[in-house]
């Protein structure tokens, strides 16, 4: 089977449905989601019901998933887990939403394992910190109850990777448009998709990935979106311009 992989949206509906349109040229058979659906962007409507279309067979928890449904029930935000633009986003965002995709973000899972692969949103240590690092990887890994787990969160797509019998972890990470990954056999590995919504290593493109679980290779894609149509999206509704500047450079 083959499972198209996405992770954080961030209520940019723009970008999700370029990455959909361009998936839909390839084939997949399931969709696995790694969390974080809202935040950030002004559509976060719209992103959920594009999502829900896909008819993901798993859905993981991302932390602006996590904060919107405490705003919900009316729960203090832990500060540290974002800015105070971050929280009035979402504050803003809990006005835009049905009680349906409120309904859908509270079904959301922390973890999922399958046959032969898992998927978390941050790291399987910590659920909102970051794996960017072979020395987090390698911290990570007595947790890890397959050979591949994927995770999202930073937005970064990148492979970190141990080989048996190797001393280290090294990190694999991909900066071109499009990457073929065969799992080294032995191997035991976590790879990060990259961000539909808001790209962070320097590429202004979205990102996606395709797992064949029978070949046990990993296609990794970047597709461009109209950036500029979501500027306008941002200004419209009065979010932070620099959101939408920062997409324009990838960071």
């Amino acid at each position: 089977m083959r499972h198209l992989i996405l992770s954080d949206i961030h209520a940019n509906n723009i970008a999700l449905e370029a990455v959909i349109d361009h998936a839909n040229q390839q084939r997949w058979d399931n969709c696995v989601f790694l969390g974080d659906l809202v935040g950030y962007y002004p559509q976060p409507e719209a992103a959920a019901m594009t999502l829900q279309s896909l008819n993901p067979s798993t859905c993981i928890l991302g932390n602006h998933d996590a904060m919107l449904i405490d705003l919900a029930a009316g729960k203090p935000l832990d500060p540290s887990q974002g800015s105070g633009t971050v929280q009035a986003i979402l504050e803003r965002q809990l006005e835009a939403v049905s009680s349906n995709t409120l309904e859908l973000l509270a079904s959301f899972e922390q973890r999922a394992v399958f046959d032969g692969w898992e998927v978390t949103h941050g790291t399987l240590r910590e659920p909102w910190a970051y794996l960017i690092s072979a020395t987090e990887a390698k911290r990570n890994y007595p947790l890890m109850s397959t050979a591949l787990c994927f995770v999202g969160h930073s937005h970064i797509p990148a492979a970190y990777v141990h080989n048996d019998g190797a001393l280290f972890w090294r990190s694999v990470p991909f900066k071109g448009d499009y990457a073929h990954y065969p799992l080294p056999d032995g191997a035991s590995v976590f790879f990060n998709p990259g961000s539909v919504g808001q790209p962070r290593d320097g590429i202004p493109l979205a990102s996606y990935a395709i797992f064949d679980d029978v070949s046990r290779h990993i296609e990794l894609f970047r597709v461009a979106f109209d950036i500029a149509a979501v500027h306008a999206l941002v200004d419209h509704a009065n979010y932070p311009r620099a959101l939408a500047e920062r997409l324009e450079y990838g960071r």
